[in-house]
């Protein structure tokens, strides 16, 4: 009986012992969740932040890109007008012969009206 009463404290002790053990590992892994919630949320919000933060670079680049074809728009029309030559009043024109002062003939140069404005 003392053999069988000393197996039992034994078997008793050692269910304490893993009892003990479990929720020693059952906290350590509660407090792992918490501080991984944590960081999960924290990465959440710098997501957030720099979706945000994209969203508004986004917004100034289509306007930055809008701007510079206005800008590209505008030097054509100015650097590469629709000038006509004419020979005069009649409006007659003058076909370019690649250089003005050898072919001999004068005239007028008509420039476009929204280049004038």
């Amino acid at each position: 009986i003392a053999d069988l009463q000393k197996r039992i404290d034994d078997m008793g002790d050692k269910k304490r012992r893993s009892s003990s053990d479990f929720q020693a590992q059952l906290d350590k892994l509660a407090a792992d969740l918490a501080s991984k919630t944590r960081e999960a949320t924290n990465w959440e919000t710098e997501a957030a932040k720099l979706k945000k933060e994209l969203s508004g670079q986004e917004a100034s680049f289509s306007e930055w890109k809008t701007r510079i074809e206005a800008i590209n728009e505008y030097i054509l029309k100015i650097c590469q007008p629709q000038f006509s030559v004419v020979k005069d009043e009649s409006l007659a024109p003058i076909a370019p012969t690649g250089d003005p002062a050898a072919s001999g003939q004068e005239g007028y140069v008509l420039v476009p009206l929204p280049l004038m404005l």
